[in-house]
């Protein structure tokens, strides 16, 4: 009798489990259809807005007013991924018009309304980044600092808008918390904030030289390495200390900007060569090697060529590729031990048909 209470339980459990697992299924792909319907209904309306937005963009006068009038509450929440896209890619008067559009749309004001929610905060950072809009420092002060990823939206949109100070502004935000690295967005942020005359970035040095972890630290002299510096003379004074630090990524990176913006004497004077190309590390030596080629004059062609004597085997090739790329000093003699190197730098001179400007900071990221 249990037997057969047990068989017909199991078998009853065996039903329902199929019952669900079918209604699951039927439930599932029902739900993929109307998505796939849903998302087919609104890749249509795109390309069709799409096209209206275009034809109206080129036009003398695109009367944004009336075409906005003419649409439905869900071709206006579609435009919107439209006009995003060509408010990223075009610039001049097309990306003007299309800020008049978003905000005939009204989305520069509610981006500016929302800066106060916290869910919906990146996104309006993002739209008023978009459309160049002005926000008061003060507001963004006082909703846009709670993360770095806020604090750095925040600074593009200072960037973005040419707010008075936005440089030093800008940069402040985004140094407001040094525990962790910038992203890769902070960081393009940051470098646009400092290329320029400015640069309030090196206000920051060197009194945060010794409170900045390393990963900071190689980010900002990454920074300074591409940026544009007029009149870098006497803001630089600072440099050649980090050549002692114990990371060797801010030493190779700091070679970088030495490259860069350290070529007056009052600074060339102050490096060891000789402690820079037998440093343990080999970014930092391959830099180094860079580096004086990029001086160019007879006393850094000799000190590359005394470097090449004492350069270890796995550097050989950084070592001669930098004499050829050197204006004064072109290839060595070949001997016994830089032959085979010196015959395939030679070799791959003849088939880029150049001397070609080679660059190493990338060590610096590993």
């Amino acid at each position: 009798m249990t037997a057969l209470l047990s068989a017909d339980v199991l078998l009853a459990a065996a039903v329902v489990i199929g019952v669900l697992t079918l209604g699951v299924g039927v439930v599932t792909v029902a739900t993929a259809g109307w998505y796939h319907r849903r998302d087919g209904r609104r890749a249509a309306t795109r390309a069709r807005l799409k096209d209206r937005l275009l034809e109206r963009l080129f036009e003398p006068d695109p009367q944004w007013d009336e075409w906005v009038g003419t649409l439905s509450p869900a071709e206006r929440r579609q435009v919107r991924p439209v006009l995003e896209r060509y408010l990223r890619q075009l610039r001049g008067s097309e990306h003007a018009r299309l800020c008049e559009l978003a905000r005939t749309l009204g989305i520069q004001a509610e981006a500016k309304r929302n800066l106060a929610v916290g869910r919906k905060r990146i996104r309006a950072l993002t739209w008023l980044a978009l459309l160049d809009a002005p926000v008061p420092v003060d507001r963004l002060r006082e909703y846009c600092t709670d993360t770095p990823r806020v604090r750095a939206g925040a600074a593009r949109v200072l960037y973005e808008s040419e707010a008075p100070e936005a440089s030093r502004i800008g940069t402040e935000l985004l140094f407001e918390d040094t525990d962790q690295p910038l992203s890769a967005f902070g960081l393009d942020t940051l470098y646009r904030l400092n290329d320029g005359a400015e640069t309030p970035l090196l206000d920051q040095f060197p009194a945060a030289l010794d409170a900045w972890d390393t990963p900071i630290l190689v980010q900002t002299l990454l920074v300074l390495r591409y940026a544009s510096i007029d009149a870098p003379s006497g803001r630089l004074d600072w440099l050649p200390d980090l050549l002692t630090h114990e990371s060797p990524r801010v030493r190779a990176t700091t070679i970088g900007v030495i490259e860069r913006h350290g070529w007056r004497a009052s600074t060339r004077d102050r490096l060891d060569i000789e402690a820079l190309v037998a440093d343990a590390d080999p970014s930092v030596r391959t830099n180094t090697y860079m580096l004086l080629a990029s001086w160019g004059d007879e006393q850094s062609a000799a000190q590359l060529r005394t470097a090449l004597g004492g350069a270890f085997d796995s550097q050989l090739l950084d070592a001669v590729r930098a004499l050829w790329l050197h204006p004064s000093a072109g290839l060595p003699e070949p001997t016994e031990r830089t032959g085979p190197v010196v015959d395939w730098v030679r070799a791959d001179a003849a088939i880029t048909g150049q001397r070609g400007r080679l660059w190493g900071v990338g060590a610096a990221w590993a």
